[in-house]
């Protein structure tokens, strides 16, 4: 094998391996020292054909069927037909697609700044957004708890007897609950006393600035109702013996029975 073989060797392994570029220079370098190598044309021509040289490579061809002109494989190359432009139809494309993206973009930037200089010149376009405020709601005030609140946060047992109370300045009235009495036990007047002055106890305790506090008891005796008890009670002599405090009972034994020495 000479030396220009072993090159055309090497050169068509190099343009199967995809090297074109040092493949054409080296086929170039076999025609400088060798221009009637008729294998040289055909792989020059191969390889300008790869790279989409059709005219040159045609040329080399025609020059390898000048050479030998019962070489097979030069008649076979320049008999093949021209393939489609699809080595051009590729940028083609590429151009088409370039220009629609630009017609677009074009046309979305002149709308823009149609739009802009239209909201700039008339304020109609785009009217202000004016958000009213919210309706205003007054707070409404917590009441103070009235003076039955507070005798049931006191003694809440007691503050359930309450028939009706009232406050005016630093006194109070308060109407108890004692239920039926019997007609003269001296047992149901002590009970009576104690209930009145849980009464006053249980005012007192509920509103700091009473000074007195009148406690009356209403019940049933001998089948009628009636008040039982009426007291007054100072804050300054509290604690001390409910009898007092009595001013009166409903029944003139109760009240013969008492101590004239204790009122």
């Amino acid at each position: 094998m000479s030396g220009s073989d072993r090159i055309l060797a090497a050169v068509n392994l190099a343009r199967m391996r995809g090297d074109l570029v040092g493949a054409e220079r080296e086929c170039r370098n076999v025609l400088t020292a060798e221009p009637a190598n008729v294998q040289a044309n055909l792989l020059l021509g191969d390889v300008l054909l790869a790279q989409g040289r059709r005219e040159e490579a045609m040329r080399y061809f025609e020059t390898a069927h000048q050479l030998d002109p019962m070489n097979a494989a030069a008649d076979t190359r320049l008999a093949m037909p021209e393939p489609r432009a699809t080595v051009q139809e590729g940028p083609a494309r590429i151009w088409i697609y370039l220009c629609f993206v630009f017609v677009i973009g074009a046309a979305a930037v002149a709308v823009y700044f149609a739009n802009r200089r239209m909201s700039e010149t008339d304020t109609s376009v785009v009217a202000p957004i004016v958000r009213s405020p919210a309706p205003y709601t007054p707070a409404v005030p917590v009441p103070p708890p009235s003076f039955l609140d507070k005798l049931v946060a006191a003694d809440p047992d007691i503050a359930s007897k309450v028939v009706s109370q009232s406050v005016s300045g630093d006194e109070a009235t308060i109407t108890l609950a004692a239920g039926t009495m019997p007609a003269s036990p001296a047992k149901s007047r002590d009970e009576l006393l104690q209930l009145a002055r849980k009464g006053a106890e249980m005012a007192f305790l509920a509103e700091p600035k009473l000074l007195r506090a009148d406690i009356s008891l209403t019940g049933m005796i001998n089948g009628r109702k009636d008040t039982l008890v009426v007291t007054h009670f100072s804050r300054s002599h509290m604690p001390g013996p409910a009898e007092k405090h009595l001013e009166s009972f409903a029944m003139p034994e109760w009240n013969l029975a008492l101590d004239p020495a204790a009122k």
